[in-house]
């Protein structure tokens, strides 16, 4: 939270001031030793211009996991590919999961 908060150039109390929330009850959720509630989160959320899971998990934990780690480097090298050779990636997939789809149908 702290990092999200001055990231956007804000003082405790002045998010304070956007949230509703006392002062030290900000110094308390940014120090992990007390919870803010799901109304606290929202309003910080759109205080900050975050979503809530941003406030509430870490950037690994919002971030999908790729088992194969093969299939994860490639899509890594995709990305570096120039717009058209991207789209053609992204027309096959889709194709491919079309395909897969229309097979477990009619099985």
């Amino acid at each position: 939270m702290a990092e999200l908060r001055k990231k956007r150039s804000l003082t405790q109390q002045q998010l304070c001031d956007l949230v509703g929330v006392h002062v030290t009850m900000l110094s308390s959720y940014e120090s992990s030793r007390s919870q803010p509630t799901l109304d606290v989160i929202r309003r910080m959320a759109l205080a900050l211009d975050v979503t809530a899971d941003e406030l509430v998990f870490d950037k690994a934990e919002r971030q999908p996991q790729m088992l194969d780690k093969e299939l994860l480097k490639n899509w890594e090298k995709i990305d570096g590919l120039p717009d058209d050779d991207k789209l053609a990636v992204k027309k096959i997939v889709a194709a491919l999961l079309v395909k897969h789809s229309v097979e477990l149908a009619v099985r």
